[in-house]
């Protein structure tokens, strides 16, 4: 497995005392405009990497320094080509990709592609199945890498296509829910071998987090949240490439038969899940096996026109918070009902947020169970989400990193039997 350093390449303790170590109390803030120019001048590791990259990205007009078909051109172009599996980060490395606004654009390629590097080198495969199943996974984390440029139309009408239409067939963006589909039909092939390809890759992702994420996690908690140094992304999120393998995880120990058994429902009820993700709602599928719990799914009047939503919302997932909305408001419309339980990621396609979503839909039906999924450190959400459980709006909520299926039902089992009466 390859070994990812902690420590500075080449240069000791004693020269660069601010990065020789996490940040204690007591410590200056660091600078990114030095950090930047340490790593142009090639004096960390990453730096004697990167560097011909970052001196094209930084002479760039700062009005030019923003997720663009110029800059997609620059960072795949250096990219395309390289492996990016024995990769050292250490905590200076680290911040320049955290906290600089060219090493921003930099940080979800470099860091992703290093995973999945690695991923395809430790995992094997012999036969053709094998190798059909491993190259769907390592197409859609590949893909994850570029999700900045590409995955916002709202942000940047258009360029999803025109950076599609230069590189065609290449892994830049794939479709999610088309993905699921196509991923769980190889799995159902041969689910022995999925199941032990997500097993290592998993570990690799457990691996990869807990080493790299300390590092600078000292600096955002004491710099970042007090607001002296800008972070464009904190360190847990930056390196938390492990949810969306182990949410697949969970559908592919279904597919075999080897996952938890889940208990009842101590009463009937619906679920909606709002969640935009396909690949983080891959564990809703454990679900079909609790007795009592259905999908909440929109009557005939307002069935979505692509088949795929179609499919989806019939199992309840939703992947906005005005979709989810409409489809409650027009399935009472017709005589239905409410949810009996909504559970919302944060982060949705369209403009309302899940703690907007749970807040009105709590307006209009104080009697549902909300609970909440977020991702990232949980600082960046803890005052809406604290503000929310205080106001009784919702009952609960996980980071997606702690979350599982069975923690999910006995949340519920829990609301259902304190409502019995209501």
């Amino acid at each position: 497995m390859t070994k990812w350093v902690q420590g500075r390449s080449g240069e000791g303790p004693e020269k660069h005392p601010q990065f020789s170590r996490p940040w204690k109390a007591g410590d200056a803030p660091f600078d990114p405009a030095d950090i930047r120019q340490r790593i142009l001048d090639e004096r960390t590791a990453l730096g004697r990497f990167i560097k011909p990259l970052a001196q094209k990205l930084v002479e760039l007009p700062p009005d030019r320094q923003t997720e663009s078909l110029e800059t997609f051109g620059l960072i795949h172009g250096f990219l395309k080509e390289k492996d990016l599996s024995g990769l050292e980060f250490t905590r200076e490395d680290i911040l320049f990709l955290l906290a600089d606004r060219v090493g921003d654009l930099m940080r979800r390629p470099v860091l992703e592609l290093a995973f999945a590097h690695m991923v395809e080198k430790e995992v094997k495969a012999e036969s053709d199945t094998e190798t059909r199943i491993k190259d769907s996974a390592l197409r859609r984390l590949k893909a994850s890498a570029w999700s900045q440029f590409v995955a916002n139309e709202r942000n940047r009408p258009g360029l999803r296509d025109k950076i599609l239409k230069e590189h065609p067939g290449e892994d830049i963006w794939v479709d999610d829910k088309q993905w699921v589909r196509e991923f769980m039909g190889l799995v159902k092939e041969n689910p022995i071998f999925a199941y032990g390809m997500i097993k290592m890759t998993a570990k690799l992702a457990d691996d990869y987090d807990e080493t790299n994420t300390p590092k600078a996690s000292s600096d955002y908690m004491a710099h970042g949240l007090g607001g002296r140094v800008h972070f464009y992304c904190d360190p847990e999120h930056a390196f938390n490439v492990g949810v969306s393998v182990r949410f697949t995880g969970e559908a592919v120990k279904k597919a075999l038969g080897v996952g938890e058994k889940l208990p009842a429902l101590v009463k009937e009820a619906s679920l909606m899940l709002v969640e935009d993700n396909a690949a983080h709602r891959l564990w809703a599928e454990t679900l079909d096996d609790v007795k009592g719990l259905s999908r909440y799914a929109p009557q005939e009047g307002i069935l979505a026109d692509h088949p795929l939503t179609r499919e989806n919302e019939g199992r309840g997932c939703y992947d906005s918070a005005e979709r989810a909305l409409e489809v409650i408001e027009g399935n009472i419309g017709c005589g239905g009902h409410k949810p009996d339980i909504v559970l919302s990621d944060i982060e949705l396609l369209g403009e309302m947020k899940g703690t907007q979503l749970v807040r009105e839909i709590h307006r209009r039906y104080p009697n549902a169970i909300i609970l909440m999924l977020y991702t990232s450190n949980p600082e960046r959400f803890r005052d809406d989400i604290q503000g929310l459980v205080e106001e009784g709006v919702i009952s609960g909520s996980w980071n997606k990193k702690d979350f599982t299926p069975h923690k999910f039902v006995e949340a519920v089992n829990k609301q259902l039997q304190q409502r019995g009466g209501e």
